[in-house]
């Protein structure tokens, strides 16, 4: 006798600049039963990119980080990463 297989969704975390054409994908794949994924966090280096209106649109949790400081934008990104249990970016 085979025992259902119960499989969880990961957490995901999609990085986006100007166009956003694979996270509105991304974004309408994930309601979905059988999606393996939840949209988690989107991050942004560009406070006017279309994908942060999506983001709001669908409530997932945007932020924007400025990269003139590298080394700070890429501790920023990893605090937020494991503040919101990301598994996997995109």
């Amino acid at each position: 006798m085979i025992k259902s297989i119960r499989f969880y969704k990961i957490n995901i975390a999609i990085i986006i600049s100007r166009n956003s054409n694979n996270l509105k994908n991304l974004i309408n794949h994930s309601p979905k039963k059988n999606s393996r994924f939840k949209n988690t966090l989107i991050i942004s280096n560009n406070p006017k990119a279309k994908g942060l209106n999506y983001a709001r649109k669908f409530k997932i949790k945007k932020k924007n980080i400025n990269y003139s400081n590298v080394k700070c934008a890429e501790k920023k990104i990893l605090i937020e990463l494991k503040k919101n249990k990301v598994n996997l970016i995109c």
